[in-house]
């Protein structure tokens, strides 16, 4: 007789994101999106420079696309690496309404994209274009989900824009991609 209780079920996932914390508030957000099984799709390291295939290329321009999308997020740094996407997505307070009565006002004063739902789209617009580019329907291009990392200071900013630029020279370096 089994004694797993429903909260453990194969098919729940555990979550990793912060508890309690609302990721529509304001503020920088370091993201990593891997590649399904982490597939070198997106391109190649050569002497520490990302040349990006066509598949990377579209990446690119979805990463691009995001503040059009969601004029309430703003890019930063950003980097595609053959198996993996690491960027900073910031998340601005929308300007309220001018006119708006207190109820239109609180529910548009505030990002009304959630990170998940950005990096959702950025995932789904470039699975969308990179299976139409490769003939197939419905192939997975990444992995479940994605990491991130709330940007609490000035500091920890400026290291984490350091480290996504130096990431395509230390891909020699790294064990996960050897």
């Amino acid at each position: 007789m089994s004694t797993r209780h429903s909260s453990e079920s194969p098919l729940r996932r555990r979550s990793i994101r912060l508890r309690g914390y609302d990721y529509r508030t304001p503020g920088a957000y370091f993201v990593t999106i891997c590649s399904h099984s982490r597939a070198p799709l997106f391109g190649e390291i050569a002497n520490g420079v990302v040349n990006l295939s066509p598949l990377g290329e579209i990446v690119d321009s979805a990463w691009t696309d995001l503040p059009c999308r969601f004029p309430q997020c703003e890019t930063d740094a950003f980097v595609i690496m053959p198996n993996h996407v690491h960027g900073i997505l910031v998340l601005v307070a929308a300007d309220p309404v001018e006119g708006a009565d207190e109820e239109a006002a609180a529910r548009f004063g505030g990002p009304t994209a959630l990170l998940s739902t950005v990096v959702g789209a950025l995932k789904s617009g470039a699975t969308r274009r990179i299976n139409e580019m490769r003939c197939v329907e419905g192939a997975d291009v990444w992995q479940r989900g994605f990491f991130e990392r709330i940007i609490r200071s000035e500091r920890m900013l400026n290291a984490l824009r350091e480290y996504i630029e130096r990431n395509p020279a230390n891909w020699d370096r790294d064990s996960e991609n050897v």
